[in-house]
């Protein structure tokens, strides 16, 4: 079980944004339906290709899901987890917008 007080602290040490902290604290639970608890939220746009940290940027996933999408790929974790492909197309075709 993960406490709001540790996320907080776990953003804290890390620098990571208030937008980013918030999402954490009310996205506690993995997205993709395993029911875990939610490691650090995912960047569907990484910040380095100008992904933010933005709710509509950000994945609540479990360590395992996080790992998956990462080997896999954002096309691939769509077609395994349906649920989440039109909030995965969304934030991509707005970061291409952006550009």
């Amino acid at each position: 079980m993960i406490y709001p007080y540790q996320i907080q602290q776990y953003c804290k040490l890390h620098g990571f944004s208030a937008e980013y902290t918030n999402y954490w604290l009310t996205h506690p639970r993995d997205e993709a339906r395993t029911g875990e608890f939610s490691s650090p939220p995912h960047h569907i746009r990484t910040r380095g290709a100008g992904g933010g940290d933005e709710p509509g940027n950000l994945l609540a996933l479990s360590w395992d899901k996080h790992r998956e999408i990462e080997m896999v790929g954002a096309k691939e974790f769509c077609i395994r987890h349906p649920w989440l492909r039109y909030k995965i197309e969304v934030a991509l075709a707005a970061s291409r917008v952006k550009a």
